[in-house]
């Protein structure tokens, strides 16, 4: 699981964890406990209500989300994780140059995602050509990125930046 490789790298940061499927945030909280990883702490829940909850202001160095929204259908838009209410809540979180990285499978979805990060003017793209990167931006592959690699299916990933204010 991702953010247990990141805790594993970097044991001077700590990590949180919010998941939304209860069974996923007790499989995450019991296996940090079971490898001794003390700077993970797991939410349960949906990050659009736990976001406005967090404080204080410009504590986060990265936010990352993974793989967001897998409902197919248009009226399951209203799910969506990644909105500009929310954004807004990432953005008042992240510190000064604080990274924002996303990654999806679909290549429709990344195009949205892609404008509301674009549209939001306190962040900014670290893409050279301001669309999607095309390398990971670490070592620690989420799961089902590890499964789009071995199947040879393209995942589309943004890294955005807080702007110095």
């Amino acid at each position: 699981m991702y953010v247990l490789g990141r805790a594993r790298q970097l044991p001077a940061w700590g990590f949180l964890a919010i998941e939304v499927r209860g069974r996923f945030a007790r499989l995450i909280a019991e296996r940090a406990e079971k490898y001794g990883l003390e700077n993970v702490k797991v939410i349960h829940g949906d990050a659009r209500r736990i976001l406005p909850r967090l404080a204080p202001c410009d504590c986060l160095d990265r936010v990352s989300l993974h793989f967001p929204d897998p409902w197919w259908k248009k009226r399951h838009g209203k799910r969506a994780v990644l909105t500009p209410r929310t954004l807004e809540e990432v953005v008042r979180l992240l510190g000064p140059r604080g990274e924002l990285f996303v990654q999806t499978d679909v290549f429709p979805r990344a195009v949205s995602i892609l404008r509301i990060l674009t549209d939001q003017p306190d962040i900014e793209n670290s893409a050279a050509d301001g669309g999607l990167l095309e390398k990971p931006v670490d070592d620690c592959p989420s799961n089902r990125e590890q499964t789009c690699m071995q199947a040879g299916l393209p995942v589309f990933r943004m890294l955005f930046r807080k702007k110095n204010q």
